[in-house]
């Protein structure tokens, strides 16, 4: 409940945190790409093989931590939309209950309604009755 609830408050950061530190790591990439054109040309003119070396690996190193980043990112993303689906879903759900509560609360009124009703008439119907009993004792009177 409440941990779903902090993540998409959290996830546009986390987000925005994982491109930047992506981006860093690609111009890291590039700057490396700069210093292996350059290390080549030094090489092909005589320089150390083993600074060369160095440089292919660590890229090789900072790409996959540039797609271990993007797959980061991508998840990241996919949870992000998951909780929004979710929320909608709650929604619709919720909405669908409220319809159905306000219909139940209109049956209720109008049997209440009619309820109301049948006592009126029923308060009549024993005045009648009184009236009529008053009536009768009076007739009995006259009679004696």
């Amino acid at each position: 409940g409440a941990a779903r609830g902090e993540a998409p408050k959290a996830a546009p950061r986390a987000l925005a945190k994982l491109e930047r530190e992506n981006q860093d790591l690609k111009n890291l990439i590039a700057g490396f790409e700069r210093s292996i054109a350059k290390l080549k040309y030094d090489k092909e003119n005589s320089v150390s093989n083993q600074k060369y070396m160095a440089a292919v690996q660590r890229i090789k190193e900072l790409k996959k931590a540039s797609s271990k980043m993007q797959e980061e990112i991508s998840t990241t993303d996919k949870k992000h939309l998951n909780s929004i689906k979710d929320r909608e879903g709650k929604i619709q759900d919720l909405t669908a209950e409220v319809a159905l509560v306000r219909r139940k609360l209109k049956e209720k009124a109008s049997v209440e309604d009619a309820c109301e009703l049948l006592r009126r008439k029923l308060e009549e119907k024993e005045m009648e009755v009184e009236h009529l009993g008053i009536e009768l004792e009076g007739e009995r009177e006259k009679a004696a």
